[in-house]
């Protein structure tokens, strides 16, 4: 499994995407690295966790290829050591705004596209108790 939970709510067409309308495939290609990730408690609208991350960390990374194929990987640090939590592949698409990915055993995980620069991408994911706000800096 990725490391995106699944999204329970489709684009309505509203979305803030920064050069309007639907998402540009080709935008996501290339090695992006989780550098803000909030979580909110949907009952109360209340802040449940703020971590920021340096580029450097690598916590959650995303490589996505032109062919449809990602991978995705995250370090953690104990001990001052940089140790590898995850690497996952499998393959990714894009459709109305949603990120889908699918990992190597059929398992899906999606998110709603916020923004997609040529140098951030923010992704919303929601459940039925919490909601996610990741930001993304592309750094190849």
């Amino acid at each position: 499994m990725f490391s995106l939970s699944s999204c329970g709510d489709d684009n309505d067409g509203d979305d803030d995407i920064d050069y309007g309308g639907s998402v540009n495939n080709s935008k996501i290609v290339g090695t992006w690295v989780i550098v803000d990730d909030i979580g909110y408690d949907t009952s109360k609208d209340k802040v449940l966790y703020h971590d920021t991350y340096t580029v450097d960390e690598e916590s959650d990374v995303f490589i996505f290829r032109k062919d449809g194929s990602i991978r995705n990987y995250g370090y953690y640090t104990e001990d001052g050591e940089k140790i590898l939590d995850y690497d996952i592949n499998g393959e990714w698409r894009i459709n109305n705004n949603i990120l889908t990915l699918i990992d190597e055993d059929g398992d899906k995980d999606s998110a709603k596209i916020e923004k997609l620069s040529n140098t951030e991408l923010v992704l919303y994911i929601q459940d039925d108790e919490y909601y996610y706000v990741m930001t993304y800096k592309k750094v190849k």
